[in-house]
This record gives structure tokens, C-alpha cells and sequence, in this order.
């Protein structure tokens, strides 16, 4: 272990393994929450965004004509909310001088794997909850779950960006492409059309997807059809903390209001336990996965 000194342990051993999950991306399995979330630093624990309607086409004008304004900008409330994660271990004086199978060589990775594991897991858990509106997973703007049938827009009417209890088929998948073509802003403008680039699946679904995106010809049925789901050229996510084996869902090539906010990196701090020279080493993190906008998200539950 060499001199055993607090900038020696965070630095050389833990420190250094953690950034690797957001620095170097290194880690022993690569986080998938980037592709399906904006990540973004901030210095706020959690911001809800200001929402304003959609401009309207513009107005022909001419003498005597009246110009139909805007309504008034509304917004919902901001709102800050810590959301912390902490971590750590204690490595008692005898056991780091006679770590004769260098133990604590590994904890540094440990621990960097389960810094990966927690992300993982909460990013996951929004989709996991995908239909559910209890506190923490309701929309920030209308209310409604992330996925639901009956999202209001803003100037009346509703929309909806959930498959239903309907398994991954090419069929099924035609439908949610389709789905972004036709996207619809708050004034039932579809201006708001997306390009699909992301396909989610769990791992039981991993071959199902790739038969799905690479065949050439439409696959499990004897024709000569051509798969023209291969020309949208979607890029497989494969997400082993999705809970629903059969859930899979399609998200945008702009993703745009699904946000990871990042306001600390995971840091490590080594603290000597008074007189037994035992050493607690704890790690800190600071994030927050955010949906403001349900046009970014669609999914199917599975049948």
C-alpha cells in the first residue's frame, strides 16, 4: 500500500476510479443513461423548467388587420430538491498493514462499480415506473405519468405517447416510428415531429430488437417484403435495470427534456477514527434524472 496518507487513498486508489464513471468512462460496464438523457452540470439540486406555449404561425397582416398575440407566458412553480448519495467503507490500521491479498486494492473499484450501479438503477427507475403518478414520478408539467394516454396540451385537447400493454413486433415498432412523424406541439401543430433514434429493450429482448432493426426482409414471415424499419437506422440500448422484461420503448434523436442533472461527481473523503487509526473512507454524489416534457419518451408495457 505504501504511506498510508488521506491523499495517497482518495486520489491514487478511490478518487480516481470513481471519476472514471463520468470522466474516462472506463468502467467495467458502460453506462446507457447517457444516450436516453441529456446530461447536464448545474449547481441546482433539482430545477423544473419554465414552460412556455408555442408561437402560433404568423399572422397576415395589412392595414386595418388586427394580429392575434400570444397568451400570456405561464410557468409552473420552480422548484429545488436535494437529492444526495453517499457511500463508503472502514478499513481498520492491522487490516491495511497486513493486507497480504490486497484487499483494499479493490475497494476502489468496488466502489466505482456501485456508483455505476446506483445511476443505473435511478435512471432506469423512472421508466421502471413509466405509468405510475405518485410523488416523484409524476410529470412536472401536466401532472400526468410519463407515459400515459391522455397528456393535456396546452391549448386544450390531449395526446398520447404510450403503446400500451403490447409486445416489441415490427409491427408495433412501425406504429411508434410513425408515432414521432406525427408528433404534435401544444397547438396540435406537428411541428413538434422528432427523428427516432433510440430503441430500449431488457436483455430478454436484445435478438428480438436486432431481427427487428437488421433483417433485411420483414422477419418471421415468409415474403419478400422489404424491413423498411432498417432505414430509420435506430441504435439498440440494451438496459439490464429495466424490471419489465417485456418493456421497450423508442426515444428521439434530440432528446431534449429527459435530464441528468449533475451537480457533484462522486468525491471521497478519508477521515482517521481517533484513536484506533481505523480509516473511513466515504464517497458523495449529487444527481437528479428530470422528464419535463413527455414527448421525448414513448413505450410500450408489454403484452
Amino acid at each position: 500500500m505504501g504511506n498510508w496518507t488521506t491523499s495517497n487513498w482518495s486520489n491514487l486508489i478511490i478518487e480516481t476510479n470513481l471519476n472514471e464513471i463520468f470522466v474516462q468512462g472506463t468502467a467495467k460496464e458502460k453506462p446507457v443513461y447517457p444516450k436516453l438523457y441529456k446530461v447536464e452540470t448545474t449547481d441546482k439540486w433539482e430545477k423544473k423548467d419554465i414552460t412556455i406555449p408555442n408561437m402560433p404561425l404568423y399572422t397576415t397582416g395589412r392595414e386595418g388587420t388586427n394580429i392575434v398575440t400570444v397568451d400570456n407566458a405561464q410557468k409552473y412553480v420552480t422548484t429545488y430538491t436535494q437529492q444526495r448519495y453517499e457511500s463508503g467503507f472502514v478499513c481498520t490500521y492491522e487490516l491495511g498493514k497486513f493486507d497480504m491479498y490486497d484487499v483494499i486494492d479493490t475497494f476502489g473499484k468496488r466502489m466505482l462499480d456501485a456508483a455505476q450501479a446506483t445511476i443505473g438503477y435511478y435512471a432506469a427507475d423512472r421508466f421502471n415506473n413509466q405509468t405510475s403518478t405518485a410523488t416523484g414520478y409524476a410529470m412536472d408539467g401536466d401532472g400526468k405519468a410519463l407515459v400515459a394516454s391522455d397528456h393535456t396540451l396546452f391549448y386544450g385537447g390531449t395526446a398520447s405517447n404510450n403503446a400500451g400493454a403490447v409486445d416489441l413486433t415490427i409491427a408495433n415498432l412501425e406504429t411508434a416510428l410513425y408515432h414521432y412523424e406525427v408528433l404534435k406541439d401544444d397547438r396540435s401543430s406537428p411541428r413538434a415531429a422528432k427523428t427516432p433514434k433510440y430503441l430500449l429493450v431488457h436483455p430478454s429482448d436484445r435478438q428480438l430488437a436486432v431481427k427487428c432493426l437488421k433483417s433485411v426482409n420483414v422477419p418471421f414471415e415468409q415474403s419478400n417484403t422489404y424491413n423498411a424499419v432498417r432505414d430509420y437506422q435506430l441504435e439498440l440500448v440494451v438496459d439490464k435495470w429495466l424490471s419489465d422484461t417485456d418493456a421497450w420503448g423508442l426515444f428521439p434523436a434530440d432528446i431534449e427534456y429527459n435530464k441528468c442533472l449533475k451537480a457533484q461527481n462522486p468525491d471521497v473523503e478519508v477521515t482517521y477514527e481517533g484513536r484506533t487509526r481505523n480509516k473511513l473512507v466515504t464517497s458523495l454524489m449529487f444527481f437528479r434524472f428530470s422528464f419535463s416534457d413527455w414527448r421525448d419518451v414513448y413505450m410500450g408495457q408489454g403484452g
